[in-house]
């Protein structure tokens, strides 16, 4: 019994021993057969035209013109930057830019990247409210896949960046406090001059990581890990962080991801979904992919009728999207030409008032001198019209004397002569009122006029200044 009991033991012990992961001889991608994952890859700025659709940016994620910003500098935030669809290959290799930049005692973990079994839209609280098992770089701690961790920490508690990797299954959680994990490098990935490069590659004999402080032709790629474990395909590429609590003095670091390329190691899977492509395109790319390398005249026609043929269908696609492309460019051109035109309008406007107030030193002088002119204008009407009137009575008066004096046969025409007299006394009246009436609306229009200008020489003023 005991006996049995001993060969239990040793055989569950043996079966963790040969599941947990071991270190392994690195191999040369160099000389590997890979192709271009235009859909898992992107450069900033990260837009829709730049498959900003296809990731899913999550809580103080959002994108640059030349990054994007998992987490800023700012305490008690999280930072979700996922792909929504599957890697549809398990041998890929993964290189992307980042910056991480702080003050040299920080408190934030460092941030994490991930290639995930799950989903992360299916799993993320929509509520906002972070589960407590959500407590490794922002992410939960019995995830199912492999995470690359780049810590600022150590065990202890101590600032001292490193990189590491664990593989999990999501039977168990990775505390925050394993972390680096036992497979790792400690390297000074913190405030760099130039953005930081990082590969991951996933192969059929494990899992390796790289890392470039100095982005250039001869800088050398410094191994961080090296093991033997393998992944599945169907998994989903991601990036998580934690800047850190809100107490305590301590700072916190911004971390931002500058571009990402993905690359399929696999020339047998088409690595991830061909969804973008017409049906039959897709049908054709599928083919081609699966298809095995030739080694008869045959099958070399055959493959080379394929890609034919795949080749067509991608220049009639592309003929439609350029013209769509092109007729977008023209509207765009038409729409800086028009705004080139206002543009020089307003710098006409601009150096006017500009040489206006070099001349007087009062922007409102020219303003003044409208008013003053109108003012003026109105007094002179206002004293022709009192002169009129004064006529028109004297003229009226004198008909009337003169009708009293003049004999019985000129009285008709005398009176017709008062009439017109009186005639002229209203129209002269009418007049004036008119007058008044004009020299109000002219008032009115000068003092419209010069809110008007007033106000547009603020707004220019502000936009000079902005």
């Amino acid at each position: 019994m005991r006996f049995t009991s001993c060969t239990l033991l040793i055989a569950s012990l043996v079966a963790v021993a040969s599941a947990a992961p071991k270190r392994a001889k690195p191999q040369d991608f160099s000389q590997v057969e890979k192709f271009h994952l235009m859909g898992h890859s992107f450069s900033s700025p990260l837009t829709h035209e730049n498959n900003a659709a296809k990731w899913s940016l999550e809580g103080a994620s959002v994108p640059a013109a030349s990054h994007v910003v998992l987490t800023p500098a700012i305490a008690n935030r999280h930072g979700f930057l996922w792909h929504r669809e599957p890697l549809e290959t398990a041998h890929f290799e993964v290189e992307f830019d980042f910056t991480v930049s702080g003050p040299d005692v920080t408190k934030s973990d460092g941030f994490a990247f991930w290639y995930s079994m799950d989903n992360f839209d299916s799993i993320f609280p929509r509520d906002g409210k972070m589960p407590d098992s959500w407590n490794l770089f922002g992410y939960k701690a019995n995830f199912n896949g492999v995470g690359v961790f780049f810590s600022n920490f150590d065990k202890s508690g101590r600032v001292a960046p490193s990189v590491s990797v664990q593989v999990n299954d999501g039977s168990k959680e990775v505390l925050r406090t394993t972390v680096p994990t036992d497979f790792y490098r400690a390297i000074k990935f913190r405030n760099p001059v130039e953005p930081v490069k990082f590969r991951f590659a996933a192969g059929p004999k494990g899992l390796q990581g790289y890392l470039q402080l100095v982005p250039s032709a001869n800088s050398p790629w410094m191994l961080c890990f090296s093991i033997d474990s393998k992944l599945k395909a169907g998994g989903f590429l991601g990036f998580t962080s934690f800047t850190g609590p809100a107490e305590g003095a301590a700072r916190t670091d911004s971390v931002m991801i500058r571009s990402m390329n993905v690359q399929n190691l696999d020339m047998h899977a088409a690595g991830e979904k061909l969804d973008s492509m017409p049906g039959s395109m897709a049908d054709v790319a599928a083919e081609v992919l699966s298809t095995p390398a030739p080694h008869d005249m045959e099958g070399s026609t055959d493959l080379v009728l394929k890609v034919t043929r795949l080749l067509s269908l991608h220049t009639q696609r592309s003929e439609a999207s350029e013209e769509a492309f092109f007729k977008t460019l023209n509207a765009v051109q038409q729409q800086v030409h028009h705004a080139a035109h206002v543009v020089r309008e307003l710098r006409r406007e601009v150096e006017i008032h500009e040489e206006a107030s070099a001349s007087s030193g009062d922007p409102t002088r020219h303003v003044k001198a409208l008013m003053n002119e109108v003012s003026t204008l109105k007094a002179q009407l206002e004293k022709s019209l009192q002169r009129n009137q004064y006529l028109a009575r004297s003229m009226s008066q004198q008909m009337k004397n003169k009708a009293l004096d003049e004999e019985a046969d000129h009285t008709r025409e005398v009176h017709t002569l008062a009439r017109r007299a009186v005639a002229l006394e209203a129209a002269v009246t009418h007049h004036r009122q008119r007058s008044q009436t004009l020299v109000v609306v002219c008032l009115l229009a000068v003092v419209f006029l010069a809110g008007s200008m007033y106000r547009k020489l603020q707004r220019m003023e502000k936009a000079h200044f902005l």
